[in-house]
């Protein structure tokens, strides 16, 4: 969001908007939503989470949202304590579809791409993991991609919570 904000800003400037009166109408105008107050699991993530760390995986999050609404979702998920490790928006980390957010999670958590697996909803999600060389890059049904955009993942879910269930998830990364 916070990417969002600063290119309106600088197409305001560049249409020749004075600074003081883009500020006033950044200020009065923008209100990114509240992440907590629309998030909507459609699985048990505590559990999903849970179940993913007691098989041995670790748990990274690359998002294209800035780190402190993210982290207030996750806090209010329940899931926080679950993360690893996580990359935003707002990090400097080139943003998806690189393959940086993931390369920089692999150095974190001193693994290497080809050893991850990367989940995701949406064609961005798709790319970066096939460009950082995941192992696996699956793709999630419920998410805001179309059937045509995770066709070029390696393995489709309906729900994300069959990553723990018997034989969804690949046994090593």
């Amino acid at each position: 969001m916070a990417r969002l904000r600063d290119l309106t800003a600088a197409v305001l400037h560049d249409a020749g908007v004075a600074s003081t009166n883009v500020e006033a109408a950044l200020r009065a105008s923008w209100h990114p939503p509240d992440p907590v107050r629309l998030a909507r699991p459609r699985a048990d993530l505590p559990r999903l989470f849970g179940g993913l760390r007691s098989s041995g995986r670790r748990c990274a999050i690359a998002t294209s949202d800035d780190r402190a609404p993210t982290v207030r979702t996750l806090e209010a998920l329940g899931i926080a304590g679950f993360v690893d490790a996580m990359v935003c928006a707002d990090d400097g980390v080139p943003a998806k579809p690189a393959p940086d957010m993931v390369t920089h999670l692999c150095g974190l958590l001193g693994t290497e791409p080809g050893a991850s697996a990367v989940v995701g909803d949406s064609p961005a999600d798709m790319a970066m993991g096939h460009s950082a060389g995941a192992r696996v890059v699956i793709g999630v049904r419920t998410g805001i991609g179309t059937e045509r955009d995770l066709a070029v993942a390696d393995v489709v879910l309906d729900d994300v919570g069959a990553l723990v269930e018997e034989d969804a998830a690949p046994n090593d990364p």
